[in-house]
């Protein structure tokens, strides 16, 4: 299921992308879930020769909940 999950989130990007550049905001990321960073750090992947800026904030807490981010 995940992997399922994890292809429509990228073909939905790489669709709007055909229209423009995307910029994805993150505010204080160690409140995020480890599936949706890993669901981001893939999408990233498979969309690295694309406009898709993401940016993630947080404070230095976040190391510990997502380490090796």
């Amino acid at each position: 299921m995940a992997e399922q999950i994890a292809r429509a989130f990228e073909d939905f990007v790489a669709a709007e992308l055909t229209a423009r550049p995307i910029l994805l905001a993150f505010d204080d990321l160690r409140w995020g879930d480890l599936p949706s960073v890993r669901l981001l750090g893939e999408a990233l992947r498979g969309l690295e020769d694309r406009p898709l800026f993401v940016l993630a904030l947080g404070r230095p807490e976040v190391h510990e909940r997502f380490p090796g981010l």
